[in-house]
């Protein structure tokens, strides 16, 4: 599987994270504050393989640093970091 860097970064209010499976997969993804607090969680439930984009609303959030992370079929991979810039 392969993450890629969430596009615009930093962004507002809405940023794209993109992942590309190798093979059909159980998926879901988080976000989280800089304290660590999941904010938003996502399951996707089964996803064939190949690339796959999902926006994202931080709307509702202030400007600061925020993390995604994906888990893939019950797997948690690292986080990667964005930025809300109102």
């Amino acid at each position: 599987h392969q993450i890629y860097s969430n596009y615009p970064n930093p962004f507002n209010p809405v940023t794209t994270l993109s992942i590309y499976l190798a093979n059909p997969a159980n998926m879901s993804y988080s976000v989280y504050d800089l304290k660590g607090r999941e904010i938003s969680h996502n399951n996707l439930h089964i996803l064939k393989g190949g690339k796959h984009e999902f926006a994202v609303n931080m709307e509702q959030f202030s400007s600061g640093v925020y993390f995604y992370q994906f888990d893939i079929n019950n797997e948690n991979y690292s986080p990667k970091k964005m930025v809300l810039m109102k």
